[in-house]
């Protein structure tokens, strides 16, 4: 049996990973839109409509983007 590498262990890669993704969400969780007014809201929401990039579903409240087909609720996500 070889000798064990540090340098090859990846038992805790896991738990790094996780830890990064639960830091993003409480970053989008903690995204302030209050000082956002309505016509920035309305061009944030427009801008890629109009280039053809997200078609909305407005009965679900649901941008779906084209390239990827991945869908994004209007209410949730912030980038």
């Amino acid at each position: 049996m070889p000798d064990f590498d540090p340098h090859d262990d990846t038992s805790a890669d896991h738990e790094q990973f996780e830890k990064a993704l639960l830091a993003q969400e409480r970053d989008v969780v903690g995204v302030d839109t209050q000082d956002i007014d309505a016509m920035t809201a309305r061009s944030l929401v427009d801008d890629p409509i109009d280039a053809d990039v997200v078609t909305p579903i407005p009965e679900e409240c649901v941008l779906i983007h084209k390239p990827s087909g991945a869908a994004r609720d209007a209410d949730r996500e912030a980038e």
